[in-house]
């Protein structure tokens, strides 16, 4: 059924140098076109689904994105990470929330899950230390300034989560 169906939402990855301990994220737009093999030509933010519970092949999802990723672009991938977001909030808020340096001031649109009420959602320049909520909203929406804005979004909090994590 649809409720049973997923895409996903950001996909990205991370290419570690260890001979000279430097990192790299890599962010791949979810409507990239690819050919997955056993259904065609689709949304590359569709693979994981389709591997996990259409084609159900061993390593499930994870297993045909390494696939198509390499037939696709020539990217191997040795690991896999899949987070559910449903409990990024937590995690956000358990560490102490995340401090994010924004160059500018960040406006864009939300929409109310429950109310559907759109409203601005806005945070200053400078260093913002963002809780759960806060660091969701920074890392999902997408209404203003799309799917390439939000993938750059993303990458910048978790580069501030690193540098955090790397201080403590």
């Amino acid at each position: 059924s649809a409720e049973d169906s997923w895409c996903t939402d950001s996909i990205m990855m991370l290419g570690v140098d260890t001979q000279y301990r430097r990192a790299a994220l890599l962010s791949i737009p979810r409507d990239l076109l690819v050919d997955i093999p056993g259904i065609g030509q689709r949304r590359i933010n569709q693979v994981d689904y389709f591997g996990e519970k259409v084609l159900k092949i061993e390593g499930g999802g994870p297993a045909l994105f390494s696939l198509v990723l390499s037939n696709t672009l020539g990217i191997k991938t040795d690991h896999w990470l899949r987070v559910d977001m449903s409990s990024f909030r937590d995690f956000v808020d358990i560490i102490g929330g995340v401090t994010v340096h924004l160059d500018s001031p960040y406006y864009e649109l939300s929409k109310d899950d429950v109310t559907q009420e759109i409203r601005w959602f806005s945070l200053p320049a400078g260093d913002v230390t963002m809780d759960g909520e806060t660091a969701f909203m920074f890392v999902r929406l997408r209404y203003l300034n799309t799917d390439s804005g939000r993938s750059a979004r993303q990458r910048q909090f978790l580069w501030a989560l690193r540098d955090q994590a790397m201080s403590t």
